[in-house]
């Protein structure tokens, strides 16, 4: 059973590289939401399922017609652990302010893994968590994303049970008035943690500090994320 778990494991890893070679084929537009929060889980165990709501300001790639760094918006994700070391995620964004009329639709969808790197009995429990992600305008896919973070989970602090993270990213996007590829570097750090509420249900908060390098590398922004919502795990 458990060389079928490592195999299953396996195969799904081999996904994101699928998924990564897709994102790549992609053109674009102007300025698009993504969501910098990594949603470490507060464990792994095989068949545990988590299911996670929130708030969150989302960055925009650049700013918008209204001048705006970061949109009112909210996530959703579904988790789901295959072994007792993976979990596989499956998270989706939307920008709010773009629901108005007369302005594009902007959202996003990532796949990426939680893979834990050492016992799961240790105090300290270090996660590996390779990403693929697309963002849209409308029905449009229009940029690609691929990375990875390392994240520690840590002991629990009176009523808090935090994770530490940081990771780094490459996109890429097409934007009309640059007239060409936009590629962009990003290194996200990350601090969070789950509050214990009722039953299976906990409170999630997280702070996350993105700063993105643009490929000249004479361009670069910094943003503050706060994410707040709710896990809730079966």
């Amino acid at each position: 059973m458990e060389q079928k778990g490592i195999k299953l494991q396996k195969n799904i890893i081999g996904l994101f590289f699928i998924v990564t070679f897709s994102c790549v084929l992609i053109s674009s537009c102007q300025s698009l939401v993504y969501s910098p929060s990594i949603n470490l889980p507060d464990e792994i165990k095989k068949d545990k399922t988590n299911l996670i709501a929130a708030y969150e300001r989302l960055p925009l790639t650049s700013s918008d017609e209204e001048k705006n760094e970061m949109n009112n918006g909210f996530m959703a994700a579904l988790q789901h652990s295959f072994t007792n070391s993976f979990m596989l995620q499956a998270k989706y964004w939307a920008d709010v302010n773009s629901m108005n009329d007369g302005l594009k639709f902007k959202h996003g969808l990532s796949l990426n893994g939680f893979i834990r790197l050492n016992d799961s009995n240790s105090p300290y429990k270090f996660y590996l968590s390779p990403l693929v992600a697309a963002a849209f305008e409308e029905n449009v896919t229009l940029m690609g994303v691929f990375g990875a973070s390392a994240s520690v989970q840590t002991p629990k602090f009176y009523v808090f049970e935090p994770f530490l993270s940081v990771g780094i990213f490459y996109g890429s996007a097409y934007h009309t008035y640059y007239y060409g590829n936009y590629d962009g570097i990003a290194i996200i750090p990350n601090a969070g943690a789950y509050i214990p509420l009722y039953g299976n249900l906990k409170l999630y908060l997280e702070l996350s500090f993105p700063a993105v390098y643009y490929s000249d590398f004479a361009t670069w922004e910094t943003f503050l994320v706060p994410t707040i919502g709710f896990k809730y795990g079966f």
